[in-house]
């Protein structure tokens, strides 16, 4: 593949990525997905040689991707979105500016979840249930509030960063937010997008 990876180097991670790719650049719809997913499945689980099955903690049932639509379908419709491949999303991952785990933990969250970096910014740690792997967003143009979930390859990220991470950032004990900064309780829409830009142009991405 793509990666160089072996069968037996294949994580989670990868296979979310791939199937992503799938939805959103092939057009597969989720029942397809789901067929795929099971044939990866059974291959981990009729191989003698791997003791892990990588599928087994996906659920793609609440993927952003079958609600807003895939690439394919917007450039039916003629709508002007710009779209980056999961491989491209792992390219910003890996170019992140200092502090790179807070800033990883925003890229992956932007990319799994479909939400604008003006919802980002107002997530509060209230908002946020890790078991359930869901977050509630509060929609500023419609007033009302909306649930969105993150894959459980981001379940060590996200936990160390609220029981770890974060409490080392300066603002951290006088704020509500999921994401507070040394100069205030609560990172800017500004500060996100100056990020994603300066790890866009390391990555070479347009």
């Amino acid at each position: 593949n793509d990666r160089g990876m072996s069968f037996g180097g294949v994580d989670s991670t990868a296979v979310e990525d791939h199937l992503l790719y799938l939805a959103e650049d092939k057009d597969f719809a989720k029942g397809t997905l789901t067929v795929t997913i099971a044939a990866i499945s059974r291959f981990y689980q009729d191989s003698r040689k791997y003791d892990d099955n990588p599928t087994e903690p996906i659920n793609i049932r609440s993927w952003e991707v079958f609600k807003k639509g895939s690439k394919k379908s917007h450039e039916l419709r003629g709508d002007k979105y710009h779209y980056l491949q999961p491989t491209n999303i792992q390219k910003l991952v890996d170019n992140v500016p200092s502090p790179t785990f807070r800033n990883e933990l925003i890229v992956r969250l932007l990319y799994q979840t479909g939400i604008r970096v003006g919802e980002l910014v107002n997530i509060r740690l209230r908002d946020v249930d890790t078991d359930m792997r869901r977050i509630q967003i509060y929609a500023e143009k419609t007033h009302q509030n909306r649930d969105v979930y993150y894959q459980p390859s981001l379940d060590t990220h996200m936990n160390l960063w609220i029981d770890a991470e974060r409490n080392a950032v300066l603002n951290a004990g006088d704020s509500q937010y999921l994401l507070p900064t040394q100069n205030s309780i609560q990172i800017s829409t500004q500060r996100i997008r100056t990020m994603l830009h300066e790890a866009a142009n390391d990555a070479e991405l347009q």
